[in-house]
């Protein structure tokens, strides 16, 4: 057998391995774009094209915790449970296989795709898939093999019907505080935007207006400007988008 993240025996604990990649070929791993709406439950099924000419491969898969957690493993493809080891409070999941030598046509493939294994997320704010996942050597080192023992990388692509960008308020952190906050959101094109603080009767507590620019931003927020403590929602308002999260003040 092999150990997790141990493809060809020079797994690292730290993920810091040495390997030389001969040519720029690379085994591609693809899964259609979504778009995430907070709170909903999503299936990812990640495929891979001919994979009878791949030996082997491991690599990590992050997804940000503030986009999506991780919600379990659907092991209905080629991959098992033990090709897996899954860190679902860092966001991330080692996997490593390896071909067994007489094994037939891999199981799922159609028209020489195969699906690898299905992940299960929630959804943690409004975001598009590719912005959530990405594929790195945090603790598995990226790597494939060719039937002729060469050394690849691995790539993570997402299909071709894009979904188009919106904009999407992040969970503040901090949560719960007591000093300072920062909460985040991000805009797919700059625009005006107000974010306003409501206690839970629906009294404003604060509000700020201003104009952001295009991608990720953020709003400092400090308890003595609230003036109040205890659960609150705040909410991005532009002219295209509302979205409201909770939070908790702390008393100082």
């Amino acid at each position: 057998g092999i150990k997790m993240g141990d493809v060809n025996g020079n797994a690292s604990v730290n993920g810091s391995v040495a390997v030389e990649t001969r040519g720029d070929k690379a085994m591609l791993i693809s899964t259609d774009e979504q778009q995430l709406q907070s709170g909903q439950n999503y299936t990812v099924v990640f495929k891979a094209k001919d994979l009878a000419k791949i030996q082997g491969y491991q690599f990590t898969l992050s997804v940000d915790p503030s986009l999506a957690t991780i919600e379990g493993i659907d092991y209905s493809g080629v991959m098992k449970a033990d090709n897996f080891g899954i860190f679902t409070r860092n966001g991330m999941i080692t996997t490593s296989f390896v071909r067994a030598p007489l094994a037939g046509a891999p199981a799922g493939s159609a028209e020489g795709e195969s699906i690898l294994f299905t992940l299960k997320l929630k959804a943690e704010s409004n975001s598009a898939l590719s912005r959530a996942l990405s594929l790195n050597s945090r603790l598995t080192h990226v790597e494939a093999y060719n039937q002729s023992e060469e050394v690849m990388g691995v790539q993570l692509t997402f299909g071709a019907e894009a979904v188009a960008e919106r904009a999407a308020l992040r969970q503040n952190v901090p949560n719960p505080f007591s000093e300072e906050t920062a909460i985040g959101f991000y805009l797919p094109k700059a625009s005006k935007a107000v974010l306003t603080i409501r206690d839970v009767k629906g009294a404003l507590i604060y509000r700020v207006e201003g104009n952001y620019t295009k991608g990720n931003n953020q709003v400092m927020l400090k308890q003595n400007e609230l003036g109040a403590s205890g659960v609150m929602y705040y909410t991005l308002e532009t002219s295209d988008f509302t979205d409201t999260k909770k939070m908790v003040v702390l008393q100082q």
